[in-house]
């Protein structure tokens, strides 16, 4: 996962199938992760102490809006094992600029923008 969400991916723009964990996938976030113990981690974050679920969540591909289709599907994959086949979007995570700028996304970032969800039983 790390070699997608690098800034200088070769990734970038090709579409790939990533399987991992889903932690939850609402309007304002979802992502994917390796272990099932990070998604837990993550999907729990309001009961568990900052130190506890942030690195978790940074191991993670944010998962960007899909069409309603993907939505429905990944609304209800929560803390599932899944494939998401997706576009790779490493360009996002721009380093600072000269002034020291940085760009933040807090609501659906993408490193990846969906296409399908599937569950793996």
């Amino acid at each position: 996962m790390a070699d997608i969400s690098s800034e200088d991916s070769r990734l970038d723009g090709k579409v790939v199938a990533i399987e991992g964990w889903l932690a939850e996938c609402s309007s304002l976030n979802c992502s994917i992760y390796a272990s099932r113990d990070d998604a837990e981690k993550v999907a729990a974050y309001r009961e568990l102490p900052d130190d506890e679920w942030m690195a978790a969540f940074d191991r993670g591909l944010a998962i960007g809006g899909g069409d309603d289709a993907f939505e429905m599907r990944a609304m209800f994959m929560g803390l599932s094992k899944v494939t998401v086949v997706g576009e790779v979007n490493a360009t996002w995570k721009a380093p600072p600029d000269e002034s020291g700028t940085s760009f933040a996304c807090f609501d659906r970032c993408d490193d990846i923008r969906p296409h399908s969800i599937t569950l793996i039983l």
